[in-house]
């Protein structure tokens, strides 16, 4: 299920009480300054053991182009670049553009999924890309989620998440893309998430 990413019922709750102030003076709402995320790094993490379970299955995953992987106690960290996208951990709103593919691979069939246009959203709380045409949500995170932000120069933002789970979109396509049935059988709890992006404000048109 989408959600948006919140920071916690105090700004909502600020926000709130800001807003009923200004209509209640019949004042107009003020332009808002935008975000625009000028780099940084991504980095999905999968623990060990869902490589164990995809192992069992003959599957990798693996990053392409720009991406890379690492080994960090038996977890995977698969790494991109942003490349840009308007995120703002502050706001927890925007989305943010990752550089670089994503590779699930049968290494018996060497069938293989690509995926790219990689991004994650604040909006929905979601991992995504495209495959071929379509838009696909492949990662929807929760557990324990945090962030901060440093004034910098640059201003930079950290979010990170210690679950991140498959959809069920996403293991429906790959099932039926590389003939499998090793996500047919419900949640897969990848790992985790974490995101470090540098931010400039975009002054309201």
């Amino acid at each position: 299920m989408h959600r948006k990413l919140v920071r916690g019922a105090g700004l909502v709750t600020v926000a709130a009480a800001a807003t009923a102030i200004a209509l209640t003076a019949g004042a107009s709402a003020p332009a808002l300054a935008g975000t625009t995320d000028t780099g940084g790094t991504a980095t999905i993490t999968i623990a060990p053991r869902a490589l164990a379970s995809l192992a069992k299955a003959g599957l990798v995953v693996l990053p392409g182009g720009t991406g890379t992987a690492t080994d960090v106690r038996g977890n995977e960290k698969l790494t991109f670049q942003v490349a840009g996208g308007n995120a703002s951990y502050l706001n927890t709103s925007g989305t943010l553009d990752l550089t670089g593919t994503l590779v699930v691979l049968d290494g018996a069939t060497r069938r293989s999924v690509t995926v790219t246009k990689l991004s994650f959203s604040y909006d929905t709380g979601d991992i995504a890309g495209v495959v071929g045409r379509r838009s696909l949500a492949l990662g929807s995170l929760g557990g324990v989620e945090t962030g901060s932000e440093s004034a910098g120069p640059p201003v930079t933002e950290t979010f990170s998440a210690t679950a991140d789970y498959l959809t069920g979109a996403a293991g429906r396509y790959l099932d039926k893309a590389l003939h499998s049935t090793a996500f047919k059988k419900g949640s897969w709890d990848l790992g985790g998430f974490v995101t470090t992006y540098q931010t400039q404000t975009v002054p309201p048109s």
